[in-house]
Order: C-alpha cells, then sequence, then structure tokens
C-alpha cells in the first residue's frame, strides 16, 4: 500500500497523465477498441463483485485462487487516484492478498488495413506495473504508455499484459486505453489525388503515407531518400507495380532511413542497369 507521500505523487503524476491522455484522445481518429476495465461492451460501467471477462488473470502468487480466471472488479482503496471513465479490478474484492506478481491479459484485434494503428492509455495501479505488448516491453512514463505502429502490433490477435506487483497491502489495476487509426503524416490518393505513384511520392513530407487503391500501375518508381511509406490499400493481390522491362521498378537508392516502406504490392517486370 502506498505512504501517504507517495499517494500525494500519485495523484500529481495521474493528473498530468490524464491529461495527456484527454489530448490525445482529442487528436486521435474514431476509437477502433476501447480496453477500458471494468466497462461492458455498450460502455455502461460492470457490477462491482463482477468479472471483467475481457481481462484475465493468468497467475499470481501461491495461495491467490486458481487461474487462469477473470479479473474482478471492485471498489478502490479511498487513496487510491481514480479514473472516472473506467473501474478498478482486481484478484479479489477485498484487494488483499499474497505478496508477489499478478498477471492481467486482454486480447484485441488490430484490422490489417489500418495505416497507422495506436494504443494509448494509462494504468494505474497498486504497487508496481510493467505492460508487455506482443512480447515485447512498453514504456510506462509515470501511469501513462502510448505504443504506435505497426512495429509494435500484429494484423489480427493481439495480445497485453499488465504484470502488477504486490509488495504487502492493497493491489488493483485499472486501464483506461483507446485503439484508434492515427497516422503522424498526411494521406496522398492515388490515384484520386495522383494518378501516379511516383506523383504521389513527389508531393510526399517526412511521415506522409501514399495510399494506393488497387490496379496496375506501369511506372518505375524513385522514393528518393524521403522518410514515407507507400503502401496499397487492397493487397498485392489486386495491386501490381509493373515496370515495363525499362529499369528498376522500385529504387531505393538515395540513403532512404529504416522508416521507408513500400508493402502490399506485387511487383514486376523490373529490368537491372
Amino acid at each position: 500500500m502506498p505512504t501517504h507521500s507517495s499517494v500525494g505523487r500519485a495523484l500529481a503524476s495521474s493528473s498530468i497523465a490524464l491529461a495527456a491522455l484527454a489530448s490525445a484522445e482529442a487528436r486521435s481518429q474514431t476509437v477502433l477498441v476501447d480496453l477500458r476495465s471494468g466497462v461492458a461492451d455498450d460502455g455502461s460501467f460492470l457490477p462491482v463483485d463482477q468479472p471483467d471477462d475481457d481481462y484475465v488473470l493468468l497467475s499470481g502468487p501461491a495461495g491467490s485462487g486458481s487461474y487462469p480466471r477473470s479479473a474482478t472488479v471492485v471498489v478502490p482503496w479511498s487513496g487510491w487516484q481514480n479514473d472516472p471513465d473506467a473501474q478498478f479490478m482486481s484478484h479479489d474484492p477485498s484487494l488483499s492478498g499474497p505478496t508477489g506478481t499478478y498477471a492481467y491479459e486482454v486480447r484485441f484485434d488490430v484490422g490489417s488495413a489500418l495505416l497507422a494503428p495506436r494504443l494509448a492509455g494509462v494504468a494505474l495501479f497498486d504497487d508496481t506495473c510493467s505492460i508487455v505488448l506482443n512480447g515485447a516491453a512498453v514504456p510506462l512514463s509515470g501511469w501513462d504508455f502510448d505504443v504506435s505502429g505497426w512495429g509494435s502490433f500484429l494484423p489480427g490477435e493481439n495480445v497485453l499484459q499488465f504484470l502488477v506487483g504486490d509488495n504487502g497491502g492493497l493491489t488493483g489495476l485499472q486501464v483506461d486505453a483507446q485503439l484508434t487509426d492515427d497516422p503522424a503524416g498526411n494521406l496522398l490518393h492515388v490515384p484520386d489525388d495522383y494518378p501516379t505513384i511516383q506523383g504521389a511520392i513527389d508531393a510526399a513530407s517526412t511521415g506522409d503515407i501514399v495510399l494506393v487503391a488497387p490496379g496496375n500501375y506501369f511506372e518505375n518508381i524513385d522514393f528518393k531518400g524521403k522518410a514515407i511509406e507507400v503502401r496499397s490499400s487492397d493487397g498485392p493481390s489486386v495491386t501490381t507495380i509493373d515496370g515495363r522491362d525499362v529499369d528498376s521498378t522500385v529504387k531505393f537508392v538515395s540513403g532512404e532511413p529504416t522508416s521507408t516502406a513500400l508493402t502490399g504490392f506485387r511487383i514486376t517486370n523490373g529490368r537491372s542497369r
């Protein structure tokens, strides 16, 4: 259980984190997955002392019950900072139990058509917490976390875990997080905005995404050193870049950074020189 001084620090840190979340939500696109703990699919709060079936307790210290099982919605200790848009959960309504680590897990789907998946939110906990997404550690700044880009997500099912450490006394976890599609740059559509892929590349700036509709594109493209992504909207089975045997179909020859990407195309009829 936190001391009075640590509670004061927690209140200040949580206020900052909640403000950051509010600003992130204001910037973001439509919420695609809602991961708020203790909240039903229709947005209503689940009853206290009832299971939250979205969050599964995978494991806990010896003597804390059988696993896996659903986390239980609980009334938080009065000294905890409480996000009004979510509810606390714990392994037991009493909030107390053997010391050790309690592993919470929630699974969610990410559509392959997303341009820039982003999961941002707040995790409030007692006493410690580390977060893991698809086996990789997620940075936690105070109570706030923010993960974006396809480097962190998988098309289809994703696994998010919260490893909450109880050092003695009370323990619990509250999550207020949302998945959105939040590209950092602008979207340039081919052929709606630009008739050719190269024309869109020429107009693009750092962080932009060139989104290409299905079709056969007879051209030879050069990324010209730009930190951009060129991506098909519907995949390689219906989107082809045909180099016409006159030059390399695609060129990365101007020191493009590792963030530069070409995804979702069938590449054909290139010619080396």
